[in-house]
């Protein structure tokens, strides 16, 4: 397996973090406000003690993500629904010099992705 490096990306509203090859990429994509702070923020705020309630955010569109040096080509872009645990996407997409630029599904909570060049 080549070497492995983490990495972060700034992304309005969310933390991305992840580990990166030359041709490999897995990243973690999660709201800003999915967090236990947030949560027991939001739970204060409702002020209940009804034992069903929880933490919910909306579902929402997030900006394309653009991933910079990374091997020019095809890559295999796989969402994962960490919710759901599912599989929810596969595309493929092409990197040019400026890097590879991704088109981010809408969710709620976090996302997960794997790219990986495309033979």
């Amino acid at each position: 397996m080549r070497s492995m490096r983490a990495f972060s990306l700034l992304m309005p509203g969310a933390t991305v973090l992840g580990l990166r090859s030359d041709t490999t990429v897995y990243m973690w994509i999660r709201h800003a406000k999915y967090t236990a702070k947030e949560a027991l923020r939001a739970h204060a705020l409702a002020d209940t003690t009804d034992p069903q309630w929880t933490y919910a955010l909306a579902v929402q569109s997030w900006p394309s993500v653009i991933i910079k040096e990374i091997n020019t080509g095809a890559y295999n872009v796989q969402w994962f629904d960490p919710q759901r645990a599912t599989w929810i996407q596969s595309q493929v997409f092409s990197s040019s010099s400026d890097g590879l630029v991704l088109d981010m599904p809408d969710f709620a909570y976090d996302m997960a992705v794997k790219i990986t060049h495309h033979d």
